[in-house]
């Protein structure tokens, strides 16, 4: 299987995933008890950890004048921003732009830049 067309794919899930998660009327987690031991922040983090970890890999090779850091860090605060500013319009119902939340996500995106141990043998 073709790597690099796995790691777009997994970028695009990601993408979605945090998108549809964020657009989301803040009902429909009220009605699933969505709680999760009062950790949002933990959960904004996680999903924004692992966005960046498959930009890092889809943006290797990407750009020949922007280091892949950079660039995935990049569009993984850019998405985390406009996910924010979305909930913040008035057609989205039960949402609000969240400066915190925006922490969280920059959080998680930044701790992808911590390179993973590699295994030996």
């Amino acid at each position: 299987m073709d790597v690099k067309a796995l790691n777009r794919g997994f970028t695009l899930f990601w993408l979605a995933l945090i998108g549809i998660l964020s657009l989301l009327p803040g009902k429909t987690f009220e009605d699933l008890g969505y709680d999760f031991f009062g950790a949002d922040k933990f959960v904004h983090a996680f999903l924004y950890y692992f966005l960046a970890r498959s930009l890092i890999k889809t943006s290797e090779g990407f750009g020949k004048n922007i280091p892949p850091l950079l660039l995935a860090l990049a569009a993984s605060l850019g998405w985390g921003g406009l996910m924010e500013i979305l909930q913040g319009q008035e057609f989205i119902i039960g949402r609000s732009c969240d400066g915190r939340d925006l922490i969280a996500n920059a959080a998680g995106s930044l701790a992808a830049l911590i390179p993973l141990p590699r295994r030996r043998g």
